[in-house]
């Protein structure tokens, strides 16, 4: 066992990444949530309509942290889209009449 973690001392950035073997990865176009006290709730979906048909969103998949988690993933996502609009320009803004109260 490392001396960092026996000593109580862990850095996640450190940490190596590796995909367990039920890893998917799965397409968004929107999103969702639900909340409670202790955690947060993200159902993702993708907007979903064709020819003669009515739009629907059909929900993929949802993922639940604490709250404390969802403060690391903001500063991760202002970061990723700092980087983002640096290198490629401003995001363009999502219409007004596409834009849904509790989803993106």
């Amino acid at each position: 066992m490392p001396e960092e973690i026996k000593r109580g001392v862990l850095k996640v950035p450190d940490l190596p990444r590796r995909k367990s073997d039920g890893f998917v990865s799965i397409y968004a176009n929107n999103v969702g949530s639900a909340m409670t006290f202790y955690d947060l709730r993200l159902i993702f979906g993708q907007i979903l309509f064709g020819p003669g048909e009515e739009p629907v969103i059909e929900d993929r998949c949802s993922i639940t942290m604490p709250w404390e988690h969802v403060l690391a993933m903001r500063d991760l996502l202002n970061r990723v889209i700092d980087n983002y609009e640096r290198d490629s320009g401003k995001i363009r803004p999502q219409p007004e009449n596409e834009a849904k109260e509790g989803s993106s």
